[in-house]
């Protein structure tokens, strides 16, 4: 940890996008996270039965393996939820992530040239969206992951003032 804050400070010049606290994304977040999560470890316990099935075995131990499989995908799906978050200091937006390991992502706000916000049939009915600040430079852009549509345009306002003010109703 000492190390990569000392890279990420002598990189950005300064410790604050490395060390300032991420705002959490709420309860629905957590909820689609366990949910995504648990539903791509759930297809281990499906491809199991056909082995469980053809060799004749006690379908007692699937139902163990099953269970043991979609809580572990429940467990990554948390440890991915207390990775997500945000945070605005002065000059960086700063963007969570990571299901294992915690990823911490920080960019220039003078950098962003644009927002695209983006939401899944799943997110709409949540009231969430994937926010996506994108820089000229190159393919680059910093994601900010199931967020709250409220948050995330009040976000990205505060990140680039005067930018998203002709598309605001006042």
């Amino acid at each position: 940890r000492a190390v990569a804050l000392s890279v990420g400070e002598a990189v950005l010049s300064e410790p604050e996008p490395m060390t300032v606290p991420l705002l959490d994304h709420g309860w629905l977040a957590r909820r689609r996270s366990w949910i995504r999560h648990a539903d791509s470890f759930f297809i281990v316990p499906l491809l199991l039965i056909v082995p469980f099935w053809f060799f004749d075995l006690a379908w007692s131990w699937w139902a163990v393996i099953a269970v043991v499989v979609i809580f572990l995908g429940v467990l990554v799906g948390e440890s991915a939820y207390r990775r997500l978050g945000h945070a605005l200091t002065e000059q960086h937006l700063v963007a969570g992530s990571g299901e294992l390991a915690r990823i911490r992502t920080a960019l220039e706000t003078d950098g962003i040239i644009g927002w695209v916000f983006t939401q899944s049939w799943w997110q709409r009915r949540s009231g969430l969206c994937d926010l996506v600040a994108t820089t000229a430079a190159g393919s680059e852009r910093v994601l900010v992951q199931d967020i709250a549509m409220a948050r995330a345009v009040a976000l990205a306002d505060a990140a680039t003032p005067g930018l998203l003010t002709p598309y605001l109703r006042h």
